[in-house]
């Protein structure tokens, strides 16, 4: 099988099984998963830096910067529609008392996961193998507060499981997009990759450096998240 076929089957299934321990379970588990999202941004962070920045520079996309700023404006919009959920933030909305669930956050975290996914249609660059666990990574918590959200708004589980399979096809979808393109050799072809990485640079620097400065409780320094964002980044370093 084509690595890229075998990637975009992670990429789905990671979803279905995170969100679905939650979803069968009925119990919210995001609290458990902040060391988990602190080394998954610093990880991202690393491979934005060290990988991915050295790899589109050094194609022939002109002014990629400017790709890499849409990315980051790109990420801005989406966040303010999905209230942080892309860096492990649970908002309860209520209505009377009653919890219920923004279908807008589903749509902004859906096309944030799209462009996730659309390098994942190639097969053209080495990074992508660390490129993948970092998307995974950050694929646990954001799956961990979807579905936490859901069962907090008493959502039937076949419901709430067609919900998390959308969400869960989005990284899918950009990467069967980017084959499409591909397949189409339309006239950007040779440049699609790197606005494809461009665009996720600045998509996971917006994301990345969120998590790992956003202000703790009380502002205090915390020594485990400290040690676990300098594993991310040592992570990122070895595997490039």
């Amino acid at each position: 099988m084509d690595q890229s076929w075998t990637d975009i089957l992670l990429l789905f299934a990671v979803v279905m099984i995170t969100g679905g321990m939650v979803v069968g379970t009925g119990r919210s588990l995001h609290s458990k998963s902040r060391l988990l999202l602190a080394f998954s941004g610093a990880f991202l962070l690393g491979l934005c830096l060290l990988q991915l920045f050295p790899y589109v520079f050094s194609g022939s996309l002109s002014k990629p910067g400017l790709w890499i700023i849409g990315g980051f404006l790109i990420q801005i919009i989406l966040e303010y529609l999905s209230s942080g959920v892309e860096h492990g933030h649970f908002h309860s909305h209520s209505h009377d008392g009653h919890s219920h669930f923004p279908m807008v956050v589903l749509i902004s975290i859906g096309i944030h996961a799209f462009f996730e996914g659309m390098p994942f249609g190639g097969h053209d660059h080495g990074h992508n193998h660390s490129l993948l666990l970092g998307i995974l990574l950050h694929k646990v918590p954001v799956a961990l507060v979807l579905s936490g959200m859901m069962v907090a708004a008493g959502f039937s589980k076949l419901k709430s499981f067609t919900l998390l399979g959308i969400f869960a096809f989005a990284s899918p979808a950009g990467a069967l997009v980017y084959k499409l393109l591909a397949m189409a050799e339309v006239g950007i072809i040779s440049e699609l990759p790197y606005m494809a990485n461009a665009l996720l640079i600045g998509i996971l620097l917006h994301v990345s450096t969120t998590i790992i400065f956003e202000s703790s409780e009380g502002h205090r320094f915390n020594s485990a998240k400290f040690v676990t964002i300098l594993l991310g980044l040592a992570l990122a370093y070895f595997t490039g």
